[in-house]
């Protein structure tokens, strides 16, 4: 059995109690689950999950339960409310800048620092392209492009 949760709505206040849950303790809730089984997909709503049996309870209570906060040094990031993260390119094809942190990697930190100054939690380094045909990259490459 798998839960997907499905029928997101903008806030609990419209809604009988029980009848939507938050996704991970956070700020987005839900009204139904797609519930999964074989090549069987039906919709049951919050309400209704306990008639599924243990296994289904199980699983309400592990994708609606609270995350931890990273703990990332001195900084600690809370998953309960929305953050901005900044993605930084560090490749030759990077659709964002062109390329242009490839080989300076000065340029590559002030880069970061800005986002971090605009609000960026979190900086997710990319020393490989994703892009649909992009060539793969040796992690030795990949890591070579982002550490300094």
């Amino acid at each position: 059995m798998h839960l997907r949760p499905i029928q997101f709505v903008d806030t609990p206040m419209t809604h009988p109690d029980g009848a939507v849950a938050r996704l991970a303790g956070g700020m987005q809730w839900f009204a139904a689950y797609e519930v999964i089984e074989g090549d069987t997909r039906r919709t049951v709503p919050v309400v209704d999950i306990a008639s599924l049996g243990d296994r289904a309870a199980t699983l309400h209570a592990a994708i609606t339960a609270p995350r931890a906060p990273l703990q990332l040094g001195e900084r600690t990031l809370r998953l309960d409310q929305p953050l901005v993260a900044g993605i930084l390119n560090i490749t030759p094809d990077s659709f964002s800048d062109g390329g242009q942190h490839v080989d300076d990697p000065a340029a590559a930190a002030a880069a970061g620092v800005d986002m971090a100054v605009a609000g960026a939690a979190l900086i997710d380094l990319g020393g490989e392209s994703t892009r649909p045909g992009a060539a793969q990259v040796w992690e030795g490459d990949e890591i070579a492009r982002i550490v300094p």
